[in-house]
């Protein structure tokens, strides 16, 4: 029998309708597709349960493991329909997984009993699947978020620390990005870091990599499991109150931090991904740099500046709109630029305001031309795209939309309220995908209040 609240659901009490109080979530609320909750009240405090020191051993931490993702996703057909959904969507922008060896394994699986890692990244590949109801992550879905990092940290503590871990832990991770959980997102994706450090995932040339990974397949799909790893712990950073460290992911500045126009047009879309966060990463320490030691590099600014203008350009041409809510390395290289030019728009030193001045004309530029982006895909807005909307995509939007408030150099005598609509629209739009949107569109909302907007 299903366990019963004390009392109606909000939703329920709110309406007035009759409420069966089932939890998580009651009839009506699950017949309509709607968040449940119950009101706050003061509860006697229980004990929590806490298995037995001598339970928590590797054979009994993967049985327990194999029987939440039967409890959770299902079996067979339902096991293939969640890959399905996960390669069909979040794959396209965030290719760490062979799906080919994904596939194998689940298959392998059905007749042999799978494995703790295996078992991890497939609750992962669901969880970061799962879809918000009114912008909010559901009960059931936090529940299954705190439920994997409790096993990802028995594992830790039992030694375990492979590629399929390393693949739930970026998806994870993902999943905390995309729903703005800090400073949950930051730490996990610093810990990312150091666990692809210890297995090897790493290694700068080819070479050390097949030491830790002699297949070929498993080598190349470790090159782009740290490759993620790199991206989200570079993103993640845009919400710390600290720059990142420039020496994380030297892989990829090694590869590519010296690439011409010819040969970034020449990556594929990951790589650019990869290089745009590199970018990113470039921009924060200097300015994380400026602000610690209070000195202004405009050289370097500028030399910033001009890269990050160089691989912007690439993506100019057809489309260019519906980039504005698709395309990852766009969305991070907007974001780079924003977050460098408006610092340097404020930057208060001698024989600066050509520096100023340059930063303020391209912000104008670069904000009306996110805003007239949002807008033209609000206006278009295609139902199949929400599924596959990349977790990198809110910040750029939510800068732009602060820049706008805060500089009246930028909105000029236009009405603030109308130029930040289509954002704060794109924004509403994006949430029905990822939370981070409707955390971004609070922060503008606070901050048009504090403007009396």
């Amino acid at each position: 029998m299903s366990p019963r609240a004390e009392q109606s659901c909000l939703r329920c009490r709110r309406q007035k309708r009759k409420c069966d109080k089932i939890l998580p979530i009651c009839s009506l609320c699950k017949r309509l597709n709607k968040s449940c909750s119950h009101p706050d009240h003061p509860e006697t405090p229980r004990l929590l349960p806490v298995p037995d020191l001598l339970d928590l051993t590797p054979s009994n931490i993967r049985y327990t493991l194999e029987a939440q993702v039967s409890s959770v996703i299902g079996d067979g057909l339902q096991l293939r329909e969640a890959a399905a959904t996960y390669f069909r969507t979040v794959h396209t922008w965030l290719p760490a997984i062979s799906e080919t060896a994904y596939y194998a394994k689940l298959s392998r699986f059905r007749v042999e009993a799978a494995p703790s890692d295996f078992s991890v990244l497939t609750l992962c590949i669901f969880l970061v699947c799962a879809m918000p109801v009114n912008s909010d992550i559901s009960l059931e879905t936090r529940r299954l978020y705190i439920l994997i990092k409790s096993f990802i940290a028995m594992l830790e503590a039992v030694g375990m620390n492979s590629l399929a871990m390393l693949q739930g832990r970026l998806l994870l991770t993902t999943f905390e990005i995309g729903h703005a959980m800090y400073p949950s997102a930051y730490i996990s994706a610093g810990a990312n870091i150091q666990a692809a450090v210890r297995l090897g995932a790493s290694a700068v040339t080819s070479r050390d990599l097949f030491k830790a990974f002699p297949d070929a397949r498993l080598a190349a799909e470790a090159r782009q499991t740290w490759h993620g790893i790199v991206i989200t712990n570079r993103y993640a950073s845009l919400e710390s109150n600290s720059g990142n460290s420039a020496s994380l992911g030297r892989t990829t500045e090694m590869v590519w931090g010296n690439s011409g126009s010819e040969d970034l047009a020449q990556m594929n879309p990951f790589a650019k991904v990869a290089y745009s966060s590199l970018l990113l990463d470039q921009v924060l320490a200097h300015i994380h740099e400026s602000k610690s030691q209070q000195l202004f590099n405009r050289i370097e600014a500028m030399q910033i500046l001009n890269t990050v203008t160089s691989f912007l350009e690439l993506f100019e041409g057809e489309g260019y709109a519906l980039q504005t809510i698709s395309n990852s390395s766009l969305a991070i290289c907007r974001s780079a630029m924003l977050e460098i030019l408006d610092f340097g728009s404020q930057v208060q030193q001698d024989d600066n305001e050509h520096c100023i001045q340059t930063s303020l004309n391209i912000l104008t530029s670069l904000t009306h031309e996110i805003a007239h982006g949002a807008s033209s895909v609000t206006a278009n807005s295609n139902p199949a795209l929400l599924e596959t909307l990349p977790v990198f995509i809110p910040h750029s939007i939510y800068k732009a939309a602060i820049v706008y408030l805060r500089d009246e150099r930028i909105s000029g005598d236009i009405d603030k309220t109308l130029l930040i609509r289509p954002l704060k629209d794109i924004l509403r739009y994006i949430g029905l995908r990822w939370g981070a949107a409707k955390y971004y569109s609070e922060q503008i909302e606070q901050e048009q209040k504090k403007l009396s907007l």
